[in-house]
């Protein structure tokens, strides 16, 4: 059978379209607020202790001044540094956003964000939007029970166990990320609900990385997360004359 370059570049960009998905999804799993208490899986009584280090390990997430990378090679990469305590925070690196890798920069305060789209063009203004406005939002980074959501994949966790000395393994719920929509998912979404995640923790028994395995779905998909405790964090407000404030159409898409 002679397949046309038609017919290949739409299976090209139907494949495109799921991957895409499957990142959006996880960025809203990564990025979701919700509570900051992680969830607690069904599972037996002897895989209870894993449990219980896998969630005081997640804790130090919201406790201590980190810094956190996170990447799936070729859809997004960020990088950000989080002082909770502080109320201070900063993330910069690429997203999909519209279908299109997107330069973004983030300022956070306890009362206040700045944000920069496009953050290679030099001629970007930082918009300002108050803490208040995006609180729940992905670029909530300063909320103190669950800054930018980083919890959100810890809280999709609905199974874990020990996998060795400091590692862990288990499934994540994908379904539960605020950009989970079942009619894009299409026929992977029966398999969303147990995507398999492998953690480890670091001597100080704080959670050091976290990966989910998306090869399952679609070939060559991995998302790594990894954190650094200890790092200081210092943000300052961009110069006034770079500022324009956040149009409420922005507010609003964030929020949505």
């Amino acid at each position: 059978m002679i397949v046309s370059s038609e017919e290949l570049s739409k299976v090209r960009r139907r494949a495109a379209g799921v991957v895409t998905a499957l990142a959006t999804v996880l960025i809203g799993l990564a990025g979701c607020g919700g509570s900051g208490e992680p969830a607690a899986p069904a599972t037996s009584a002897p895989a209870l202790a894993a449990e219980e280090v896998f969630a005081t390990a997640a804790e130090a997430l919201t406790t201590q001044p980190l810094q956190f990378k996170m990447e799936m090679r070729g859809l997004f990469s960020i990088n950000g540094w989080m002082d909770v305590t502080a109320r201070t925070a900063e993330v910069m690196g690429s997203m999909p956003i519209d279908g299109k890798s997107t330069a973004v920069h983030m300022l956070g305060t306890a009362d206040d964000v700045w944000l920069k789209i496009d953050a290679d063009s030099p001629s970007e203004k930082w918009m300002h939007a108050t803490a208040a406005q995006l609180a729940g939002t992905t670029f909530d980074f300063t909320a103190p029970d669950n800054p930018g959501g980083v919890l959100g994949l810890v809280n999709a966790v609905n199974k874990v166990e020990s996998a060795g000395t400091r590692r862990y393994q288990g499934t994540v719920d994908m379904t539960t990320s605020p950009t989970y929509d079942p009619a894009t998912a299409g026929a992977l979404a029966d398999k969303l609900s147990a995507v398999p995640f492998q953690a480890t923790v670091d001597e100080q028994g704080r959670l050091s990385t976290f990966r989910v395995d998306l090869t399952g779905l679609t070939p060559n998909l991995v998302m790594t997360a990894s954190y650094t405790y200890g790092v200081p964090v210092v943000v300052k407000a961009p110069p006034a004359a770079e500022v324009i404030e956040m149009p409420a159409t922005i507010v609003a898409n964030l929020r949505s």
